[in-house]
């Protein structure tokens, strides 16, 4: 009986030393990860929501942050985000399910389902991978949106996926190129999407996936913009930009007369999220030969950003070649990232409602923790912490910052061209003009071959009336760049005058 005894504690130690041998590498990497989020946050990089996932197994799951710009509303892992491009994974998910029932094929024509749809040779399978040549509507409503947003005031007309449409209709825009013959990322083709699926289901494209999607998978947060009764009273991180004061908030909003879904529209959580992949893992409602079939790269001249299934971009990790499927939702001031390692089941989730800049960097650091490798902290784009030194203390304050940490925390900081132009945008915003013309005086010393800081002190120049300045600027950046096109219209708008 002492034997046994012995042997079953020896059999437990063994177990539980083996456990901890097991636990310990995620617990290193959630320390890692959870260190590598605090910092971001602390300087103001980061306001979101993070989930990782190994092997199927949650190792990380937070939030950090505030839902709204008030400082009491703490973010949480159940609250929603606008997945914006993350939605069209979802799309394509639909367009997959009414394949799987036998309701449509992937290479029937888009005229099949649209009758009155302008281009004759596209099919289904073009729009999901982005190879339909059908070219993008923000271009052609951009063009005209003072007058849907006067429309809009008087009227209370919005523009949505039926309306669309329409438009399309009558304007009949060209093709950019013969169906399936190239990639053209655009948000074109899962508004169209979406209109299929309204047309073969008979349900509303909120309605479908709420029943077909979220409700089988019990991502019960999960909803479609359009649904102005989940809007009311979900919990919502509301997107806002930091001021150039490095405190300020200012929320962006949405533009409430432009409705399309498919491209985007949909509202979701890291816990509904974390759900989704295990759905997919799991096969829940996609079969593996689905699956398989959505993560194929079209027959087309490889180029590595035409690499796009159905709802994602195709990849291969560079270590050990597994199938990764990733994808990015920007809108309005929402940063979002969707990394999915199909043989290894391993994901990251990101939703970030801060405009966050450094969504690639994160996402690199956070893969290399989770595969093991070596990361590094992001760095601190320079006109973050020099912009609030100019609006507080001055100009000559923010000067002698930029210099002492220049020659004393170079590594800590971002000190490239594109963050000081940024600034002095931001000053020019701000309305501190001539604080942002100091600002591209130093771009220009520090990049003397680029065109762009030329052009930028060009600008500002012109702004004050220094009208000579600015011709000489904007004479500079066009001997660098001859087809600089901004630089001959003001060359030309200022030899009128």
């Amino acid at each position: 009986m002492k034997i046994l005894k012995s042997l079953l504690i020896l059999f437990a130690l063994t177990v539980a030393t083996a456990e901890a041998h097991a636990q310990k590498p995620n617990q290193d990497k959630h320390t890692k990860i959870s260190d590598y989020l605090h910092y971001c946050y602390k300087e103001n990089i980061f306001n979101g929501a993070l989930a990782v996932i190994e092997n199927g197994n949650v190792i990380y799951k937070e939030s950090w942050g505030n839902s709204s710009i008030s400082y009491d509303s703490k973010l949480t892992t159940t609250t929603n985000f606008l997945l914006a491009s993350l939605s069209k994974q979802f799309t394509a998910s639909g367009i997959m399910l009414l394949r799987q029932s036998g309701d449509l094929g992937y290479d029937d024509l888009v005229k099949t389902y649209l009758p009155s749809f302008p281009y004759e040779s596209v099919t289904i399978r073009h729009l999901l991978n982005q190879t339909s040549g059908i070219p993008e509507y923000t271009t052609l409503l951009n063009a005209r949106i003072e007058a849907i947003a006067e429309n809009y005031n008087n009227n209370g007309t919005i523009i949505n996926n039926e309306s669309l449409y329409k438009l399309w209709l009558s304007l009949r825009p060209e093709l950019k190129f013969p169906p399936g013959t190239a990639f053209d990322y655009s948000n074109t083709n899962y508004v169209f999407l979406a209109l299929i699926i309204e047309k073969v289901s008979g349900k509303s494209y909120a309605a479908y996936l709420e029943e077909n999607i979220f409700e089988k998978l019990n991502m019960a947060n999960s909803f479609v913009i359009t649904d102005e009764q989940r809007l009311q009273k979900a919990e919502i991180a509301h997107a806002y930009k930091l001021g150039i004061d490095g405190d300020s908030k200012k929320e962006n909003g949405l533009i409430s007369y432009i409705q399309m879904v498919g491209d985007g529209g949909i509202l979701s959580n890291i816990d509904d999220l974390i759900l989704w992949i295990q759905g997919l893992s799991n096969q829940v409602l996609i079969s593996s030969d689905m699956i398989k079939e959505a993560t194929l790269i079209p027959e087309i001249e490889a180029t590595r950003s035409g690499n796009y299934g159905f709802g994602w971009f195709i990849r291969n990790l560079p270590f050990n070649g597994n199938k990764v499927l990733t994808h990015s939702g920007e809108f309005r001031g929402y940063s979002n990232s969707f990394f999915y390692d199909v043989d290894a089941d391993n994901a990251l989730i990101m939703l970030s409602s801060n405009t966050n800049r450094y969504r690639a960097e994160m996402n690199q650091a956070i893969t290399r923790i989770l595969y093991g490798f070596p990361y590094n902290l992001p760095k601190i784009g320079i006109n973050e912490i020099i912009g609030p030194e100019i609006v507080n203390h001055g100009i000559k304050a923010g000067i002698q910052l930029y210099s002492k940490l220049k020659l004393e925390a170079k590594d800590k900081y971002d000190f490239s061209e594109p963050r000081l132009n940024r600034l002095g945008y931001d000053l020019i915003q701000a309305n501190l003009i001539e604080e942002a013309i100091e600002v591209f005086k130093i771009n220009v010393m520090n990049f003397k071959k680029s065109y762009n800081v030329y052009d930028s002190l060009g600008e500002a120049y012109f702004l004050v009336g220094n009208i000579d300045a600015a011709l000489k600027n904007y004479e500079m950046s066009l001997d660098i760049n001859p087809k600089n096109q901004n630089a001959k219209d003001m060359i030309s708008k200022i030899k009128a005058e």
